[in-house]
């Protein structure tokens, strides 16, 4: 198994790829809407009606802030893992969780709109592989879930409500959009013109059937909510495997030294 440094350095690195994909994406999207219009985005706002884009900007946040702690949390020695778990803190944890679990979304949502029989003839056209939804569909969300499972350090053991923080971003998106489509401000999915286009036919409640809205809107949160757990418990498992016993005798001695160093520093400042 790689060490902490090494794992840091790969984690760095990818956070390095994911910020200008995404932004090449962006500007070779915006240049097509100025060019076509009749681009499903329809203007550039659009693009913020769909959650493959939106939670692609919550990750892209997600990686300057774990790219800046990464850089910090390398400059520290090796062996002063104390204060390195400290820039590696549980929070940056959790936040990798949330960008691992929209990236899981997003291909699931990817995978539905190509394969499966909902969407016109026309959208499918336009939303046929291409770069922009090569970079965002599918190569940031598969790198983004890879740098979770085996970049980000250590094993953690994560309550049961924290496992569920992959399904905040999409419960937000799924009630705006809701919101907006019950209050009819958007008008149909298949809508070609006009500002007024839904972004995913499951949201288009009065020219779909209730019963298939409600049941893939129910099944994606589902989904949101199983990512988490899975993609930890995954996690947890590649760092069981990659790591022979020997190892982990020398981390159950670290922890004490740890522990005692941690709890040193607590009695050094309730003396002052």
């Amino acid at each position: 198994m790689a060490n902490i440094s090494a794992k840091l350095l790969l984690s760095i690195v990818s956070n390095i790829i994911i910020i200008p994909l995404f932004l090449s994406a962006i500007v070779v999207e915006i240049i097509d809407i100025i060019n076509n219009p009749n681009s499903i985005y329809q203007n550039i706002w659009g693009i913020f009606r769909y959650f493959s884009y939106d939670g692609s900007i919550i990750s892209v946040i997600i990686s300057i802030i774990m790219l800046i702690k990464n850089c910090k949390a390398l400059k520290i020695p090796e062996d002063d893992e104390y204060f390195r778990d400290k820039a590696l803190s549980h929070f940056i944890y959790m936040i990798s969780l949330v960008s691992a679990c929209n990236a899981l979304i997003i291909l699931l949502i990817s995978l539905i709109l190509l394969f499966i029989p909902i969407s016109s003839t026309e959208w499918k056209n336009e939303y046929k592989p291409n770069y922009r939804t090569m970079i965002i569909c599918g190569i940031i969300p598969i790198i983004i879930i890879i740098r979770f499972l085996a970049f980000d350090k250590g094993k953690r053991d994560l309550k049961l409500y924290e496992k569920f923080v992959g399904v905040l971003s999409i419960s937000i998106y799924t009630g705006i959009m809701i919101s907006l489509s019950g209050a009819n401000v958007f008008t149909s999915f298949d809508k070609k013109e006009g500002d007024g286009k839904i972004p995913y036919p499951f949201f288009d409640f009065y020219h779909r059937h209730l019963f298939f809205c409600l049941a893939f809107i129910l099944s994606i949160i589902i989904f949101g909510c199983a990512s988490g757990i899975f993609l930890e418990y995954l996690h947890n498992l590649i760092e069981y495997i990659g790591k022979p016993r020997e190892v982990e005798k020398k981390e159950e001695e670290k922890q004490l030294v740890k522990d005692n160093q941690r709890l040193f520093a607590e009695s050094t400042t309730q003396a002052y």
